[in-house]
């Protein structure tokens, strides 16, 4: 699904509005994680799962580090290294895998089909945000908010999930911790 899809515009978008205003503002965050996550997966369903686990393990990672005193700074980098790699993981194995094996085959002088993986909606963004979120908490610009949910309607919020702009952690989450 994209912004100018007929489904988004007349049915997704003021089916949202309708609820979100309808809520309670302690329940609105939620809402719009959920209607971020169904935007993602009317959009490219069979990566539904990969954002999904991706956001909550980026999470889970933020609020491990954010747990660790300041004082520990080996045990917080070592967090913050594993989540920048997790999350940069997929990024290379979903953009560069089939331009770096059929390199290699060419180079080996063999031939290599190409697997032709599709890039999931928005992976780039994801990460990029991923990262930043992860290098706020690192830094203490960014506590885990009131709950992982704020956190991860940061990372997933559909209006930037598939073209951005990619915006800092800490100039994001005090909005939408309201």
């Amino acid at each position: 699904m994209t912004f100018s899809d007929t489904i988004f515009l007349f049915l997704f978008l003021p089916a949202l509005l309708a609820v979100y205003y309808l809520c309670a503002a302690s329940i609105r965050p939620y809402i719009l994680l959920l209607a971020s996550f169904l935007f993602y997966a009317c959009g490219d369903p069979k990566y539904f799962f990969l954002i999904a686990v991706a956001s909550v393990g980026t999470v889970a990672v933020g609020y491990a580090m954010s747990h660790i005193p300041e004082a520990d700074r080996t045990k917080r980098r070592v967090l913050l290294v594993c989540g920048i790699a997790a999350n940069t993981g997929i990024l290379i194995y979903y953009k560069y895998t089939d331009f770096v094996l059929s390199n290699l085959s060419k180079l080996a002088g063999s031939e290599y089909t190409m697997k032709g993986i599709a890039l999931p909606l928005g992976i780039s963004f994801f990460v990029f945000k991923a990262i930043s979120y992860l290098a706020d908490v690192y830094r203490g610009k960014v506590q885990n908010g009131k709950s992982p949910v704020h956190a991860m309607l940061y990372l997933t919020i559909f209006t930037q999930i598939s073209s951005g702009p990619l915006a800092r952690a800490d100039s994001i989450l005090p909005d939408i911790l309201g």
